[in-house]
């Protein structure tokens, strides 16, 4: 999710090599509630999405390492307990659209004891007593995870190390949010944590660590890192009724964070110490539902979190309600996915190649002169503030020959344009009202006249992406 180095990240790559099995027949099975879901479905027939295992207990039991278990939208009310290291769990599609609910009535939600390298990807989880916890683990991935309303804790992580937390909302836990207790390396980048009775995130043990990039709002206390030490960064902490960001290790690195309108200190730093130069403490002006920053050009008034987070973190994603891609410098807080979605009706409508002999290199340089339309949707009004990338490939291989990433461009009315390059994709039109667009690219080099009499383009606005190809005749050679 970003750039900035760490060892944290490289360990876990390296245990994952050092200890995953590499399994010859990686499998995948489906969980789904009755009366789709049986247990006593056949091995094989768990491997399809038409006769499911009815229990996440069955696929646990008969799972082995390097197996994936994709669970069907449904409420399953039994703890989650996989038996197999190096197991994957994911939920299709995800919670925020629909997904599979994790809810046993008096136990935890989820339990990792004892298994490496466990994923745990797209769940609901309500109620119980702890939500989620890793013990004795080692290279563990949470991510995309709701859990809300535990008795106890969220998150607990004890005695393990290397362990992941992404892109997950904890909320109303009724202890603390995220508690990292007797382990090593923590990774907790991106999460939303709201309305926890105490720490919103704790990190309580020794070891290097990474907190990067989440929203703690509304807790009984906010961030704390005591002891350890690491680098904390592009956070946002607000409202919580004690302290906001507390650290004990002065070797802590801490830098770019927004701690505002908590009921303590904002900032707890070691005993002579202050914040970090780049630290702040401001109104994040949240845009609700969710937790967007406030930003031109959706709102009147631009947070002043925007564009303050540290300039070597890069995160994918978007703080903006208009969903626009983040680009450096960084915002602070959590990021929120862009939409995945098609295209719709894109397609190529004319296409023009000249061939010509390239004087200084040998072979030749292609021209292409590309006519289009794509339906652009609502939000094409603020296409000038997003980040639009166009690739082409052309031939049967896909060999890339030219792309181009515009990050901005100008609009002149209705007229959306990118340009500027003196080869390779060097300009693209697109009409903001009737979607008709046109893309031109110049000066590629190629090894042979004529061309594969077929071009194909990929074309990307924001998590938008659509693609077409075109038969053409191929072009007259041109005298240089």
């Amino acid at each position: 999710m970003q750039t900035l180095s760490l060892i944290p990240t490289v360990t876990f790559g390296v245990m994952l090599c050092l200890l995953s099995p590499l399994p010859l027949h990686a499998r995948t099975f489906y969980i789904a509630p009755p009366p789709l879901g049986d247990d006593q479905h056949t091995f094989t027939q768990a491997q399809s999405q038409a006769t499911p295992w009815a229990t996440l207990d069955k696929a646990s039991q008969d799972m082995d390492s390097g197996d994936t278990a994709i669970v069907l939208p449904g409420t399953y009310t039994e703890t989650l307990k996989p038996r197999h290291n190096f197991t994957k769990w994911k939920a299709e599609p995800p919670c925020h659209e629909g997904g599979a609910i994790i809810a046993p009535p008096t136990d935890q939600g989820v339990v990792i004891d004892g298994k490496d390298g466990i994923v745990i990807d797209g769940f609901c989880v309500a109620g119980g007593t702890t939500g989620v916890r890793f013990n004795a683990t080692t290279g563990g991935v949470i991510r995309n995870t709701e859990i809300s309303h535990p008795s106890f804790q969220c998150l607990t992580v004890q005695n393990s190390s290397d362990v992941v937390i992404e892109d997950n909302i904890l909320e109303s836990c009724g202890a603390m949010g995220l508690q990292y207790t007797d382990s090593e390396r923590a990774v907790v980048r991106n999460n939303l944590v709201v309305n926890a009775h105490d720490w919103g995130i704790s990190i309580q043990t020794g070891g290097q660590h990474l907190v990067q990039n989440n929203t703690v709002d509304r807790n009984g206390r906010g961030i704390r890192i005591q002891p350890g030490y690491g680098t904390v960064v592009n956070n946002i902490v607000t409202n919580s009724t004690g302290l906001g960001l507390k650290w004990e290790d002065p070797a802590v690195v801490e830098n770019y964070n927004n701690a505002w309108g908590n009921g303590g200190a904002n900032f707890d730093p070691p005993s002579g110490l202050s914040p970090g130069l780049q630290s702040f403490s401001a109104d994040p002006l949240y845009v609700l539902p969710g937790y967007f920053l406030s930003q031109f050009p959706e709102q009147d008034e631009t947070s002043p979190s925007v564009d303050t987070g540290d300039p070597n973190v890069v995160v994918p994603g978007t703080t903006s309600t208009g969903f626009l891609l983040d680009t450096p410098p960084s915002d602070m807080g959590i990021h929120y996915a862009l939409p995945q979605t098609p295209l719709a009706e894109f397609r190529l409508t004319t296409a023009r190649v000249h061939i010509r002999p390239n004087p200084t290199e040998g072979g030749f340089l292609a021209d292409y002169h590309l006519g289009c339309t794509l339906a652009l949707g609502a939000e094409s009004d603020g296409i000038n503030l997003k980040q639009e990338s166009l690739t082409i490939k052309i031939d049967a291989s896909s060999h890339i020959l030219a792309s181009r990433m515009c990050a901005g461009g100008a609009r002149h009315n209705r007229i959306w344009t990118c340009h500027g390059q003196k080869s390779g994709v060097t300009s693209v039109h697109i009409d903001l009202e009737d979607g008709s667009c046109a893309i031109r690219a110049r000066a590629i080099p190629v090894a042979s006249s004529p061309l594969p009499p077929v071009v194909r383009v990929e074309i990307a606005i924001g998590g938008d992406t659509g693609s077409d190809e075109l038969t053409y005749s191929a072009g007259t050679l041109l005298a240089p």
